[in-house]
């Protein structure tokens, strides 16, 4: 069964009044600000968003909850739960090959559009919550216990669902990738299939598809991505690649894009700032003994900025002018 743990929470805000261009998976929304970790081995995400009635935050969990259960909570700032739903866990991880080295790929399990933040009830139930509190099943996910699984990612409007279907029930596993109205399923467009290159939704970018490719297991992003695809939701035509083997994407999803990690070379790692065209500019040069490859780094809202992906003293916020330490990490004189 797929266990569900809660992480660390990572949240950034945004000013009532502005809208978030990025919509996506375990992320928040502008009713909903914060981060969601759906399984063990997951990261946390944030996204900045803007709501009626200020940024709130989501949080998964399992560990408190009775056996085949998770929560899902939405929470203000001050630490009040202003709505909560206990969900029936589904089925299994997706199995091999989506799985290296002995370590498997967690893929992310909900999402999140303007208003709602949609999750697995069981295997096929796609339940919404609303900060206010109702809930409803507003879509049937294609699951077969053992066979299938979906993966998606609602539009910031909440009218369309994008949804990679896993079937191991085949040799080798396929995959199909199509997009439909939430409600009804009605103008479905089927936009991807294959049986060796597997991808699936996390996020829409102005009417846009983002999709994680390239899987990395324990990958130091939310999605288990090692690079992302931004296609037509309308025919699945690709129109930007961000990050690849040689520059691995780290940390959430941002309004700007993503960071990425690549070797510079043998005593240090380049954090890049990748834009939604693809465009890649270096940000901060860690040096290798402060942690080396693609560790944890989160790009800022406006591409400036990074976090530098270390713990301890070095840890803190580059931009190309030079790194600022967190204060906790500030070493005494």
């Amino acid at each position: 069964m797929r266990s569900i743990t809660l992480l660390a929470l990572t949240v950034v805000l945004l000013g009532c009044g502005q809208e978030s261009e990025v919509s996506r998976q375990a992320s928040p929304t502008p009713a909903l600000s914060a981060s969601t970790t759906p399984s063990s081995g997951a990261s946390p995400s944030a996204s900045p968003v803007q709501s009626g009635v200020g940024t709130l935050g989501v949080f998964i969990n399992a560990a408190p909850d009775p056996p085949g259960h998770y929560s899902v909570r939405i929470v203000s700032l001050d630490g009040q739960v202003r709505a909560s739903y206990l969900a029936a866990v589904g089925g299994d991880e997706i199995p091999a090959p989506l799985i290296f080295g002995r370590v498997p790929v967690f893929l992310p399990t909900v999402s999140l559009s303007d208003t709602r933040v949609y999750f697995p009830d069981g295997d096929s139930q796609l339940r919404a919550l609303a900060p206010a509190g109702g809930s409803s099943i507003v879509h049937q996910l294609p699951n077969v216990r053992g066979k299938t699984r979906a993966v998606f990612a609602v539009s910031p409007d909440g009218n369309r669902i994008a949804i990679s279907l896993f079937d191991w029930s085949v040799t080798p596993m396929s995959l199909r990738i199509y997009v439909e109205d939430l409600m009804g399923g009605g103008n479905h467009v089927e936009i991807f299939r294959s049986t060796s290159v597997y991808e699936w939704p996390v996020a829409w970018h102005k009417g846009d598809l983002v999709l994680a490719v390239n899987p990395v297991g324990n990958a130091s992003n939310p999605y288990g991505a090692g690079a992302y695809h931004v296609a037509k939701a309308s025919d699945g035509t690709r129109l930007a690649v961000m990050g690849g083997s040689d520059c691995l994407v780290v940390g959430p999803l941002s309004p700007s894009g993503t960071a990425c990690a690549s070797d510079c070379d043998a005593t240090t790692t380049c954090i890049e700032a990748v834009d939604w065209s693809g465009a890649r500019s270096l940000i901060y040069r860690r040096p290798n003994a402060m942690g080396s490859g693609a560790s944890w780094s989160a790009l800022s809202p406006d591409g400036t900025a990074v976090t530098t992906g270390t713990e301890g003293p070095g840890d803190g916020v580059a931009t190309r002018a030079g790194v600022v330490l967190f204060a906790g990490n500030r070493r005494r004189p």
